[in-house]
């Protein structure tokens, strides 16, 4: 409950029958969030932080495989807004507040195609200001795939334990039925084996995490198929990258390959590689995060300029 009204000024409006909230949280943040229909029926729910004073720099947010944007909406959204950059995001199809089934991704260049939107919507309101990508394990991955295929005139990508290859092997029948799968049935899902105590060292996160309404455990065979399939290429395509990187894993990572991030960091021009020592795969989500925090905003200040 408010303690009183000048806490929250709250619009809603309807567009084109969906609701857009705007909150403005007074010494804070600004807030807003909304639904848009992106293809026949399918809403895609979009998030964004701003700070109250003069925004000088964008981040476009790209979250991980199971959670959800608003996972970033606490420390994540108060530090970054706190020193004037604002934060765009969404969730990812078969996520959060977005439609499909729970872990499927039934059309991966959608994601292209709103991060496309994203970018073009954000320099326009401020085609003066620096514009980042960040992603963070599966959002690492589609965010890599973009910057790679997409080529886009940002100012940096900030990537953090990006999912481009699996800590341990694939069991060969669990890869053969995704692969099967992928081809009659591609919707099927499974659970994704992630275990919330490889997030971060903090019991709080780990807790919250498993807590969240909005977390789920699931990963369709279209999906897997995906991550695979798309996580080769990258490293295929490592040496063409364009974009000013910084690449950063927590050096007690057990989710996704420390190897591969290391070789894609060899492999790739324009790279930055931060190992964390003693951080694990959240490292936004870690008891140090503000170390973190800190070294990636010193690191987007000295690539503030095109």
């Amino acid at each position: 409950m408010l303690d009183s009204p000048d806490d929250l000024h709250l619009i809603i409006v309807n567009l084109a029958d969906k609701f857009i909230v705007s909150r403005k949280h007074r010494g804070k943040m600004k807030y807003s969030e909304h639904l848009k229909e992106i293809r026949d029926g399918k809403d895609i729910y979009f998030q964004s932080w701003l700070p109250d004073s003069k925004v000088a720099g964008f981040i476009i947010l790209i979250h991980g495989l199971g959670e959800h944007s608003q996972r970033y909406g606490t420390h994540f959204a108060d530090f970054y807004t706190s020193h004037n950059i604002g934060i765009k995001t969404f969730d990812l199809p078969g996520h959060g507040k977005s439609y499909g089934k729970r872990g499927h991704l039934d059309d991966p260049i959608v994601i292209l195609e709103i991060m496309d939107n994203l970018l073009d919507e954000t320099r326009i309101q401020y085609p003066e200001l620096p514009l980042y990508i960040y992603g963070h394990s599966f959002g690492g991955e589609i965010s890599l795939w973009y910057g790679l295929a997409r080529k886009p005139k940002i100012n940096g990508l900030i990537i953090t334990s990006p999912l481009i290859g699996p800590k341990d092997p694939i069991p060969p029948a669990k890869f053969l039925l995704a692969k099967t799968m992928d081809k009659i049935f591609p919707a099927f899902t499974m659970e994704n084996g992630l275990s919330p105590e490889d997030l971060s060292s903090d019991k709080k996160i780990v807790e919250e995490y498993r807590s969240d309404p909005l977390v789920h455990p699931m990963i369709s065979a279209k999906t897997g198929m995906m991550i695979m399939n798309r996580g080769q290429w990258i490293m295929e395509n490592a040496k063409i990258n364009p974009n000013e990187l910084l690449l950063m894993v927590g050096e007690k990572e057990n989710i996704v390959n420390p190897q591969a991030i290391k070789d894609f960091a060899k492999a790739a021009p324009n790279v930055t590689l931060k190992v964390w020592p003693n951080l694990m795969h959240e490292i936004h989500n870690e008891l140090e995060k503000l170390s973190v925090f800190n070294f990636t905003l010193e690191w987007m200040k000295n690539h503030s300029r095109c």
